[in-house]
């Protein structure tokens, strides 16, 4: 791998790490204000979690699964900036972490576009459960890029043991 697409790579990977920090961020504060502001119009109907577990439920999983997401971007992104010392575009590590990715995004975008439902305004009606597309091609563009990716890996394996 040539030096200026070693720079490449790693100005794109400390690009997607200041994403996954603004994301944290934004979960954070959206956490945060949900949890401790009483004076939002919206809000997780905290009161009636006994009773009506469902939005409850929606906000926990949404907030568990964003960060879930950002922890295996993270990860990716330092397993790339670290492999590229060694001259390894793409670390088998990373593998396994688009798989989980996948997985996890199929979850996170069918909780994603239902998270109205977690939130409720005085008088309001709850709103109905919705699938849309983006919960079925978003995790399956993410298994097309891991065996795309597990295919670059073992093409730059082969070449390193041609040389």
């Amino acid at each position: 791998m040539n030096e200026k697409s070693t720079k490449q790579l790693k100005w794109l990977c400390a690009c997607g790490l200041v994403c996954c920090i603004g994301w944290f961020v934004v979960i954070c504060l959206h956490t945060y204000f949900e949890l401790f502001d009483t004076e939002i119009t919206m809000h997780v109907p905290w009161e009636d979690a006994a009773t009506h577990p469902l939005p409850v439920m929606i906000f926990a999983a949404h907030t568990i699964l964003s960060l879930a997401l950002i922890t295996l971007a993270t990860c990716f992104f330092v397993n790339i900036l670290r492999a590229s010392r060694q001259g390894v575009i793409f670390p088998k590590s990373n593998i396994t972490l688009i798989y989980v990715a996948a997985a996890v995004a199929f979850f996170y975008m069918l909780i994603d576009v239902n998270i109205g439902i977690a939130f409720t305004t005085p008088g309001g009606a709850t709103p109905s459960v919705a699938v849309t597309t983006d919960a079925l091609v978003t995790p399956l563009a993410l298994l097309v890029f891991g065996v795309m990716y597990r295919l670059g890996h073992q093409l730059a394996e082969d070449n390193a043991l041609t040389i």
